[in-house]
């Protein structure tokens, strides 16, 4: 009898032993069945057209480089941005207007991809893939549905949620605009931190500039923030200047949620003259009086607002 009892606890440890490397090769096997779903789905012909996100990124930053913009911000504009940052109850859109060269929306896009990647944010994004103004082919379904793939696979658990999990075919199957917004509600469902950085660019050309079509773009990505649960996604919207019409059904909160980025660019100094094209341009786009500030780390470290 002592010896039988002395031989439960092995007996039950060699037991328990076994059952985690079953659970651990169950789970191995899940991941590995996510990953091929993931490959399946991100290399879908249909969607073969779509720029890839990392490309559209490393080419906006390398035309960021060759310009030597230097992004400016005013101290204040720092302060908003940070405590939209930081406040998980903030009104989920943020638009960053760019004052005087024409990349500057899509240059302060870049530079907050960068920061938010460097602090393990998990960001998606669509930007500008040509070196013309007018992004050729693109559309807001394709825009859609590439923030919906880059979702996918920061959020692989929605490819085993529910009764009809998200899969290939509802990716081959979006025909509509709706249809794509519904998509993109299914793959970020459940994440409880992302955001999303749009290049408006992107959004003018596909509509061709159209006021009212962009207003109802914007006004259906904000009505699919508001509905999720954890309010944990927050959507950044790179503008350039003349684009600051975007209106919506709760305007008294998007015009509290603006910031007006500045910059120049020392190519451009280079060329029409250094220091007199810097006075041009600052005294008549946005004056760089002390206390404005470059955006080194805005969302972490605390803006210096004394004067130099």
């Amino acid at each position: 009898m002592v010896k039988l009892l002395t031989l439960r606890p092995a007996h039950y440890s060699r037991h328990s032993l076994a059952l985690m490397n079953v659970t651990d090769q169950l789970a191995n096997q899940a991941g590995i069945l996510r990953q091929q779903q993931i490959i399946q789905i991100t290399s879908m012909p249909s969607l073969a057209h779509l720029p890839d996100p990392e490309e559209c990124l490393k080419y906006c930053w390398s035309i960021k480089m060759r310009r030597r913009t230097h992004l400016l911000l005013h101290p204040s504009q720092i302060s908003k941005l940070r405590e939209w940052h930081e406040t998980p109850a903030a009104f989920p859109i943020l638009i960053a207007h760019g004052r005087g060269l024409r990349t500057l929306a899509r240059d302060f896009a870049v530079e907050l991809l960068k920061m938010l990647r460097a602090s393990e944010v998990p960001v998606i994004w669509a930007l500008s893939h040509t070196t013309s103004d007018v992004n050729v082919g693109a559309s807001l379904i394709g825009i859609l549905l590439s923030l919906s793939k880059q979702a996918l696979v920061l959020n692989r658990n929605t490819l085993n949620n529910g009764i009809n999990p998200v899969s290939s075919s509802h990716f081959q199957n979006v025909l509509t605009e709706d249809q794509a917004f519904k998509l993109l509600d299914r793959c970020v469902s459940g994440i409880p931190k992302l955001y999303i950085v749009l290049d408006m660019a992107l959004v003018n050309a596909a509509v061709n500039y159209h006021d009212t079509l962009v207003n109802a773009f914007v006004q259906k990505f904000l009505n699919l923030l508001l509905a999720q649960p954890n309010g944990g996604i927050k959507l950044v919207l790179a503008a350039e200047e003349f684009n600051n019409n975007i209106e919506l059904e709760e305007g008294d909160l998007l015009d509290g949620s603006r910031i007006f980025v500045g910059g120049q660019s020392l190519a451009l100094m280079n060329r029409t003259g250094g220091r007199r094209g810097f006075t041009r341009y600052s005294s008549h786009v946005f004056p760089l009086r002390s206390g404005i500030k470059c955006i080194t780390n805005l969302l972490s470290a605390e803006p210096d607002t004394k004067d130099n």
